[in-house]
């Protein structure tokens, strides 16, 4: 591509070197593992993160539970074209994350760990490819550092956590996005894995996957480079790949279910979601800002230096493809009528590498816009945010400077850096401890005693009031029908009939004039009952 040449470094070049004077296989395993362990560990240890309790509680009575059920559906039916919910077609979105959990499910059996393990899994090789992309920018201290800023972030935690597609796609996206770094450096096949990754992305959330293919066009529009793009034949040959790995589902699926198609995966899945809100409530422009504010504490208050600081001594931007990402992704979803904190995930990855390297600039560059903003913000979260014990930890640090520019010495500020990072490290921990405390709730724990052990005679389950069918569905591999009201209750009991329930204690006394229930089991203040209209003879 004109105007981009190879960019590699010494160090690159000497371990090339060094590796093709190595005879043995295990030689140059050791010199790839000895250069690449810092990529080795901070994966170790995001699966520590990621899977540790990954199983526990049940699945949240919303998407996660949604998302499970199609999959064990899918095994069931033996239909792994149609995605289908509540044994009925379910074209909201693509299958990938259906066939990925799905097979982990007929290898493993359908729990909640399995259920979970795809996002936790794509998570892992997320910070992996973070890593690689502030590595090629960056250099090794910030892909460490922004690895580690990103695992700690509480929004990345909970989605890689939930059976979601979220980070199967953002990983994807990463994944181009790295590709596109490595397209810089002059090798043209890189666009090859820009379009298996685009495809990846689109076939795991559809129009969700178009922030890679926008956010390259853009950094190439500024970086000059869209007419010698266009003009390359694997750029050409990759779109062609992407068409060619995109194109066979969706025609399938439409020729199957075209009016369904069109109105689940096409009207509800883009258009309503973007013009109106399906949000529970309005929300404000500012949304997404308060949503960073909490979800990415304490790194949000470090991103106004990320991007504002200068990428490199010679004045040039290597990382414009992430700002590019970060300003696209925030703008686009603030004017959407839609807005929900998860979102804008895809500005996360992006914005943890740009934190990483003001981090890495006040350390070791001693760069002075980086090292007042690192000060700030710790001072900032220690007065404001920061739990006690830890605010309390940097005041030996503070007293130690001051008394150094007192007695008019020089003052150890790398040092001081360090044990800030430290600070922020250990307040942002602390925040997560609570995501792995995930509870059994009690309508899922009745919707298992509920189970039809017949699946050719599953009979309808209601569930009643405030709860949800997502959970009851998946646990009770029973149809599942939802009563919010007394009047739609009625409509699902009609005379004759006899129903099981899930429903809270608290609503039941409303219930009694017009129904005789009889209890079968109870998990709290919850209880499954066998619900009949009065008059009518009870069941044996």
């Amino acid at each position: 591509m004109a105007g981009w040449g190879p960019v590699p470094t010494l160090s690159r070049l000497s371990r090339v070197a060094l590796e093709e004077t190595l005879v043995f296989p295990y030689q140059r395993l050791r010199l790839r593992l000895a250069t690449h362990w810092p990529l080795l560990a901070v994966c170790g240890l995001a699966a520590l993160a990621l899977f540790w309790r990954l199983g526990q509680g049940t699945l949240r009575d919303f998407d996660e539970a949604i998302y499970a059920e199609v999959s064990k559906e899918m095994i069931q039916s033996g239909d792994w074209l149609t995605p289908h919910w509540g044994y009925k077609p379910h074209l909201h979105k693509p299958p990938l994350l259906y066939w990925l959990t799905a097979i982990l499910f007929q290898l493993f059996g359908v729990n909640e760990l399995w259920a979970r393990a795809t996002s936790a899994l794509s998570g892992i090789l997320l910070i992996a490819v973070v890593f690689l992309i502030a590595w090629r920018l960056f250099g090794q201290p910030a892909a460490i550092l922004a690895s580690i800023i990103l695992l700690t972030s509480q929004q990345f935690l909970t989605l890689a956590r939930d059976g979601v597609f979220d980070i199967l796609m953002n990983l994807f996206i990463y994944l181009a996005v790295y590709a596109y770094v490595r397209l810089r450096e002059g090798n043209q096949r890189w666009w090859y894995l820009v379009g298996i990754a685009f495809a990846l992305a689109f076939m795991t959330k559809s129009a969700g996957a178009l922030v890679a293919p926008a956010t390259i066009f853009l950094a190439l529009l500024f970086d000059r480079q869209l007419t010698a793009t266009f003009q390359s034949r694997q750029f050409r040959q990759a779109v062609l790949l992407a068409v060619v790995l995109l194109v066979p589902w969706h025609i399938v699926v439409y020729l199957k279910h075209s009016e369904l198609f069109v109105e689940q995966y096409i009207f509800f899945n883009v258009v309503t979601r973007a013009t109106t809100n399906v949000a529970v409530q309005p929300r404000a422009y500012d949304f997404y800002i308060t949503a960073l504010r909490f979800y990415f504490f304490p790194w949000f208050y470090l991103s106004p230096f990320a991007l504002a600081l200068p990428k490199n001594v010679k004045g040039e931007r290597p990382s414009r493809v992430l700002l590019i990402l970060v300003v696209l992704v925030f703008t686009v979803f603030t004017a959407a009528q839609s807005k929900i904190p998860w979102y804008i995930f895809s500005l996360y990855p992006a914005l943890a590498i740009l934190v990483a390297h003001v981090v890495v600039q006040a350390i070791w560059q001693e760069h002075l816009l980086a090292r007042a903003g690192l000060a700030l913000v710790a001072a900032a979260v220690a007065l404001f945010a920061a739990p006690p014990v830890l605010a309390f930890t940097l005041v030996p640090v503070v007293l130690l400077g001051t008394l150094h520019r007192v007695i008019g010495r020089k003052a150890n500020l790398r040092l001081e850096m360090v044990v800030l990072l430290a600070f922020l490290l250990a307040t942002a921990v602390v925040r997560l401890r609570p995501l792995y405390d995930r509870p059994a709730e009690p309508a899922s724990l009745l919707a298992r005693l509920a189970a039809s052990p017949d699946p050719a005679g599953r009979e309808l389950l209601l569930v009643y009031g405030r709860l949800y069918q997502p959970a009851a569905l998946f646990y009770s591999g029973r149809p599942v029908e939802r009563a919010p009201t007394p009047e739609r209750l009625a409509e699902l009991v009609p005379p004759g009939a006899v129903r099981g329930l899930i429903i809270a204690r608290e609503e039941m006394e409303e219930l009694t004039a017009d129904y005789e229930m009889e209890a079968q089991a109870s998990v709290d203040t919850f209880v499954y009952v066998l619900i009949q209209r009065r008059g009518r003879p009870t069941v044996e």
